[in-house]
Formats: C-alpha cells, sequence, structure tokens
C-alpha cells in the first residue's frame, strides 16, 4: 500500500477509535475515565498527529525526487 493509502488508514483508524471511546464515555464518566483519557488517548492522538505530518513530509519528499529524476 502506498503511503497516501497508509496514511488514510491510519487516520480512519484514529477516527474510528474516537467514535468508540465516545460511545465507551457514555456509561463511563469517572476519574479513571478522565486519566485513562489524558493518559492514554491524547498521547495517541498527538503522536498520531506527528506521524500524520511526517509523512505529509515524506510524500513532499518523494514527490520532489519523483520530479528531479525522472
Amino acid at each position: 500500500m502506498s503511503l497516501a493509502g497508509q496514511r488514510s488508514r491510519i487516520v480512519g483508524l484514529t477516527r474510528e477509535l474516537a467514535s468508540h471511546w465516545e460511545r465507551t464515555r457514555e456509561s463511563w464518566r469517572d476519574a479513571q475515565a478522565q486519566e485513562f483519557e489524558r493518559k492514554y488517548l491524547e498521547e495517541i492522538h498527538s503522536g498520531v498527529s506527528a506521524a500524520i505530518a511526517a509523512m505529509d513530509q515524506i510524500d513532499k519528499q518523494i514527490s520532489k525526487l519523483r520530479n528531479d529524476c525522472g
């Protein structure tokens, strides 16, 4: 699968995770849920954002290389 395809997959899976978490939060509303969200989910979202930004930069470099060499 291409870099763009992998990027789309990561974004889609992250959205799916967020959707599942929202449904979970409807019934899990205590301090542990808040801690779980802060400790794990916010870190995941931050990591995904950084990964997407890196993938975008890599994609730009690959495109530049193709144009320069092609």
